[in-house]
């Protein structure tokens, strides 16, 4: 029973949770991804983005605590933690999954921000102020927003229909979390969802290609 429930996780793994293919989907994501690096790329800050960072960043104090800890589902930490939840649960194929979508996604933000070369919204912004500990290197992209993607894209189709809302909500949290705090501005938080969603996306398709390959070489 084991065996046929890991094989029905994976192939609805083949189709995204908002219903277009994989394909699409990632073409979608890339697509994001480029637009958003040429607006962070850009000399300082366009006036609608400091209009949407100081509102959001202003948003009242009471906020920090929830925010701060919902902000953790994008975290390394993260990634090891819901690995080991996959792991306790028996799902050895989705905990690879999360594991290897997971970092993936936070070191490719890390290699994008040296390309990018955004400073931090403290630095580019007048008024900006930072909530909890403050974040260091550069801005573009978040980091939090695309480990956060990455793991929800990966374990989205494993879930039912409440499930994926539940996640994709989370990740809309973490990204609205460190647009508070003062860590990123918007065009961060969505550049870095769009690249932790298409690093899930293209490792999904490497592995199926490979597994439809092995299966096609067998006797």
């Amino acid at each position: 029973m084991a065996q046929n429930m890991s094989r029905t996780t994976f192939c609805r793994s083949t189709t995204s949770p908002d219903g277009s293919s994989d394909v699409e989907a990632l073409v979608a994501a890339i697509s994001l991804l480029t637009l958003s690096s040429l607006a962070a790329g850009r000399p300082g800050i366009s006036s609608w983005e400091r209009r949407t960072f100081l509102r959001t960043n202003r948003l009242p104090s009471f906020l920090q605590l929830p925010l701060s800890v919902i902000m953790q589902a994008g975290s390394l930490g993260a990634v090891f933690v819901a690995a080991g939840a996959a792991l306790l649960r028996r799902e050895p194929r989705l905990a690879g999954m999360l594991l290897g979508d997971g970092l993936v996604a936070y070191y490719a933000a890390k290699l994008l921000k040296k390309v990018v070369q955004r400073d931090r919204p403290i630095d580019l912004c007048p008024g900006a102020q930072e909530r909890g500990q403050p974040a260091t290197g550069l801005g573009f992209p978040s980091g939090h927003a695309a480990v956060a993607a990455a793991l929800a894209e990966a374990v989205a189709p494993t879930l039912s229909a409440k499930g994926q809302t539940a996640v994709w909500t989370a990740v809309a949290l973490v990204t609205l979390a460190r647009v508070y705090v003062g860590a990123h501005f918007l065009t961060d938080v969505v550049g870095g969802a769009a690249l932790g969603r298409a690093v899930a996306l293209a490792q999904r398709r490497l592995r199926s290609g490979l597994i439809a390959r092995k299966h096609r070489l067998l006797p």
